[in-house]
């Protein structure tokens, strides 16, 4: 008895076993899917108010970001027409279900020396969606820290969804 035991445990443990290579793929296949950032995300974030952040509430932002593979570029709606924000400065770094999209760069103007800082924190809220919270700090570094322009912080935050693969 013991041994037709033995045998029908161990049938059976290949029969998982078998099961599970021919599954695992496939799991495999839809977390990768799910990890997957490329394509075109389309979407409104709102501004919002926090402390030390210029109080943006009213403010909505359509926005487009492009993503092929570590390629990414940054686009506003704005007078019916998309524009792209700092173009070739944007850069990607993901893991797994969430990526983050920065793009640092400086400048001068009439102000002086400006440095800025823009990034996107998102995550996968299903294959075809993003959660993201946009946030922009700028130092206008010759301007006098009593001038509200010196130091700028902005957030805003949404959901975007995918318009093309």
């Amino acid at each position: 008895m013991r041994g037709k035991t033995m045998k029908f445990v161990r049938a059976f443990l290949i029969v998982i076993l078998i099961k599970a290579i021919l599954i695992f793929p496939s799991a495999l296949a839809s977390k990768g899917e799910f990890f997957d950032f490329n394509g075109v995300w389309e979407g409104h974030i709102k501004g919002f108010h926090a402390p030390l952040l210029r109080n943006e509430r009213t403010h909505v932002f359509k926005t487009r970001l492009w993503v092929k593979g570590d390629e990414v570029q940054v686009f506003y709606h704005k007078d019916q027409k998309w524009n792209e924000v700092k173009a070739g400065a944007f850069r990607i770094f993901k893991h797994k279900s969430n990526a983050l999209i920065y793009a640092i760069n400086s400048g001068t103007d009439q102000d002086g020396v400006w440095v800025e800082t823009w990034s996107f924190s998102v995550t996968k809220k299903d294959k075809n969606s993003l959660l993201v919270y946009w946030y922009s700090v700028i130092n206008n570094v010759d301007a006098p820290l009593e001038e509200d322009y010196s130091r700028i912080a902005t957030g805003a935050s949404g959901v975007f969804r995918k318009i093309k693969s």
